[in-house]
């Protein structure tokens, strides 16, 4: 019964953050180039008159990462731990680790608004990429190998798991080398395509556990 409530959350979870991924995204889009790129000045002149798609896109950030770290990753290490536990641990904590640095992010950035310095704004985004896409994109990663080994999922899940790894990467490519159309393909190929695929298809599978578990 525990485990079946343990999946059950999960599943309930992971199909929650496919949907806060098109919402983060679609909010991304929103959000004038001025208070992504622009100095201080810019920033709080186009954020006074234009906060909302920002902070929306920030809770979004915050509520996947709460789903993440409290249910899903782990969720996700509990499946795949059959054939190969080491990788499964590893993975799980690479996971918890970048989700909880993303968390304390975006609440310190909220908290902060409107009142940032530019330093404070831009420099810590510079190093939570590597946590947020580069990390999150090497445990997707880790997901798609131990998929392909265990056959725990059809193998047309890991093809998911390169689209949403591959996304990641290429937001984390243009945040390193300042370039907004890296940054915003890798946002449609990792956030709008394959994050919502990913957890919905996890979702759905934590489901069909929860259920298997029954009997």
């Amino acid at each position: 019964m525990k485990t079946n409530y343990f999946f059950k959350i999960g599943g309930i979870s992971s199909i929650i953050q496919s949907l806060f991924y098109i919402i983060a995204v679609v909010a991304l889009a929103f959000v004038p180039i001025e208070q992504i790129t622009g100095n201080i000045d810019q920033f709080v002149k186009s954020y006074t008159a234009n906060p909302l798609p920002l902070i929306i896109m920030s809770l979004s950030f915050i509520v996947l990462g709460l789903l993440g770290l409290l249910s899903v990753a782990p969720a996700t290490a509990a499946m795949l731990s059959g054939k190969d536990k080491l990788w499964a641990t590893i993975g799980k904590s690479i996971a918890l680790l970048c989700l909880s640095a993303m968390i304390v992010y975006f609440i310190w950035f909220l908290v902060t608004l409107p009142n940032i310095s530019l330093n404070s704004l831009h420099t810590p985004m510079n190093w939570i990429g590597w946590f947020t896409f580069g990390g999150m994109g090497l445990w997707v990663a880790i997901v798609g190998i131990l998929v392909w080994v265990s056959g725990v999922l059809p193998r047309g899940f890991v093809v998911v798991c390169v689209i949403k790894t591959l996304g990641f990467w290429l937001i984390l490519t243009g945040i390193i080398f300042n370039s907004i159309m890296i940054a915003k393909i890798g946002a449609v190929i990792g956030g709008l395509i394959g994050g919502p695929l990913y957890h919905a298809w996890l979702g759905i599978a934590f489901l069909r556990k929860s259920k298997l578990n029954n009997y």
